[in-house]
């Protein structure tokens, strides 16, 4: 902007000077100094640098045709040939800083987007290590509930058994009050060890996992379009819920639709998870009026709805476009237990 209005300024002096130095003004003259008006008016409205320049030579060439024209003394030519140069200069100027700031903003947006890139990736490899964490917890918990499971459970079993042989054989009455307090620690020892292999159990269950053997298996017959997003932190009930309800929609989708498309959706929110399993099959006529009249039509639609209601949730069935099964669960205040860090 500031190049355009001292060059602008430059013209019109190197234009006058010629112009005020006589007094005689021909027709030639005026439509000389005309031509450079538009001339330059064009110069300064272009974008292209280089339609730019031409016009800007193309100026310059005018300026000492009106001089040739007005037959303009020596020092004229020269006041005008410094007042060009000036503007050439002026004008090179601009354009190397221009140019170097068009660099600066280039080379810093760059950084930032880098700098995006390192931080998106960070993230990732930051999530892939929890899950990587969190894979081996859960292997390391299914592994000591399979040892609990069959070494203390087989020991216990054999105690039992034992101790049953001896009361059989007891004759000592006084020996059966004993007995009986040692069958009960035995019987609540292997209650506790069942409810603990049970928890372990629960806990070394992987949504993901399971998540990714439904889209296996549906991927056998179908196209299978996945959106998965959920982290770790859905306590167990949860888990276990989304897991038996993806696997009953799938269930229904094998058994009834001539769908060929599948599009599952998993999204974990700050305080819900959502869940969307839809084909693109046709719905007979007799379920569209069950759903209309919100039925669930068959047990399997009628359990997916009791699990979330259990959990405080919902589930709707549509079938406007092939049928589809949406559910929605409050998460639950708990964190996974042996995770709460996730």
């Amino acid at each position: 902007m500031i190049r355009k209005v001292v060059f602008r300024a430059c013209i019109w002096v190197a234009l006058g000077l010629p112009l005020y130095a006589q007094t005689e003004v021909t027709a030639a003259m005026v439509v000389s100094s005309v031509c450079l008006l538009l001339i330059l008016e064009l110069s300064l409205l272009v974008d292209s640098e280089k339609l730019e320049n031409g016009l800007l030579v193309l100026a310059f060439a005018e300026v000492f045709l009106v001089l040739y024209l007005k037959g303009a003394r020596l020092w004229q030519y020269g006041v005008t040939v410094i007042i060009l140069a000036f503007t050439a200069y002026q004008t090179f100027m601009e354009r190397s800083l221009q140019k170097a700031l068009e660099k600066t903003k280039m080379i810093r947006d760059q950084g930032v987007e880098t700098s995006d890139k390192l931080r998106i990736a960070n993230r990732k490899l930051r999530q892939e290590q929890d899950r990587d964490v969190h894979l081996a917890t859960l292997a390391e918990r299914s592994r000591i509930a399979r040892e609990i499971h069959d070494n203390v459970g087989h020991m216990l079993s054999r105690a039992i058994m034992l101790l049953g042989a001896v009361r059989t054989v007891n004759k000592d009455k006084s020996l059966d009050i004993y007995l009986d307090k040692l069958a009960g620690t035995l019987d609540e020892a292997m209650r506790q060890m069942r409810s603990s292999v049970h928890d372990l159990h629960d806990e070394s269950v992987d949504l993901g996992k399971n998540v990714n053997d439904v889209i296996v298996r549906l991927s056998e017959h179908y196209t299978v379009n996945a959106d998965i997003d959920i982290g770790m932190g859905l306590d167990n009930l949860r888990v276990m819920a989304l897991i038996a309800i993806l696997r009953e929609a799938s269930s229904n989708i094998i058994r009834h639709s001539n769908a060929t498309a599948v599009d599952i959706t998993l999204h974990e929110h700050p305080g819900f998870v959502t869940l969307t399993v839809q084909d693109n099959g046709r719905v007979d006529r007799s379920v569209k009026s069950m759903l209309a009249a919100r039925e669930a039509p068959g047990i399997g639609l009628s359990n997916i709805r009791e699990r979330a209601s259990e959990l405080g949730g919902n589930a709707e069935f549509s079938a406007d476009d092939g049928f589809k099964v949406f559910v929605n669960l409050p998460k639950g205040t708990l964190p996974v237990r042996g995770y709460e860090n996730g």
